[in-house]
């Protein structure tokens, strides 16, 4: 199911335009095997139209052109997009009284469940055998030493495990946008365009970030929580020999801001006259830059490269000559 509604218009002489529109889709009766539904005891699982899904959002793009006088004009445009999604219905496990936060249906289609990081264990979190103090919630994925990932018992069971997960972040940005400009100045031509998102969260979860054993180590090992980092808010855990199934989960603590502007674009063409010359019919020299500028706080992050078969994040210029005869 489908609606959409929208306006558009033209102002001030034409030099503004403008248009706006707002959009709803239900996605429902979706063929679903239903794994969580059906009894175990059974042997088998049932096919049926069940999960449901809606997505809904606005839009608009402004446009503003003007020419000041022969020799000068300029055009800006800006767009946006704001795009939320919700699941409406789904099948999925009943949970107990005390793990609602788990559930899905209601909540954001885009919403990450995990963990709720609270720093990490420092050595005044043990008794002095070794043991976790009896005032913090006990964990189950596996003993904990100084160093670990601390969760919050958010259920108050007074223990951690999967039924202390909740929404933690959001996996697609909720809002999208973009701004260009075009001057004219006589021959010279100047183009420039800019995109930027907000309200995406990424997980630092692959080997980069989560090493141990004899696995290659990336420079975030240095930031680890050890004998010459004991703060509890250091950006990495203690390293291990084996893997770490208490901290090597998705959680808070490997949750990023992936919020951005970047120019990928930008060139200045120069236009010789028509009759310059007898050979060619028109000529355009221009200079060109690729993702020259990137305005975002965790930048190193996303524009993170490495093992095999990847390629580099690359900037660079570019020089063109385009023709007709």
């Amino acid at each position: 199911m489908q609606l959409n509604f929208g306006i558009e218009g033209l102002f001030f002489n034409k030099s503004l335009s403008a248009d706006v529109n707002y959009f709803y889709t239900k996605n429902y009766d979706l063929v679903t095997n239903l794994n969580n539904s059906t009894p175990d005891l059974l042997g088998y699982t049932i096919t049926a139209n069940n999960n449901a899904f809606i997505d809904n959002g606005l839009e608009y793009t402004l446009r503003y052109t003007k020419e000041v006088n022969d020799d000068l004009k300029f055009a800006i445009g800006h767009s946006l997009i704001y795009a939320t999604g919700k699941v409406d219905k789904l099948d999925e496990p009943i949970y107990p009284a005390d793990a609602q936060q788990r559930v899905r249906t209601g909540e954001s289609r885009f919403a990450m469940f995990g963990l709720t990081a609270d720093g990490l264990y420092g050595v005044s979190d043990f008794n002095p055998d070794g043991t976790l103090s009896a005032s913090l919630p006990t964990p189950t994925f596996g003993s904990v030493q100084p160093g670990d990932i601390k969760y919050i018992d958010v259920n108050n069971d007074g223990i951690i495990d999967d039924d202390d997960q909740s929404i933690i972040g959001n996996s697609r940005a909720d809002f999208q946008y973009s701004v260009d400009l075009k001057v004219s100045f006589k021959q010279f031509d100047f183009y420039v365009l800019g995109i930027g998102q907000n309200g995406q969260d990424k997980y630092r979860n692959n080997s980069y970030f989560w090493a141990y054993g004899d696995l290659k180590y990336s420079e975030t090992a240095l930031d680890a929580y050890g004998p010459n980092n004991l703060n509890v808010n250091a950006s990495m855990p203690r390293l291990s020999s084996t893997r770490n199934n208490n901290n090597y989960r998705n959680s808070s603590f490997w949750l990023y801001k992936s919020n951005y502007f970047i120019i990928p674009t930008m060139q200045l063409s120069y236009n010789f006259k028509p009759g310059f010359s007898k050979v060619f019919k028109d000529l355009r020299f221009f200079v060109k830059g690729n993702n020259l500028i990137n305005i975002n706080k965790n930048k190193d992050i996303d524009e993170l490269r490495f093992g095999a078969g990847s390629t580099p994040f690359t900037k660079g210029f570019s020089l063109g000559l385009v023709t007709s005869f």
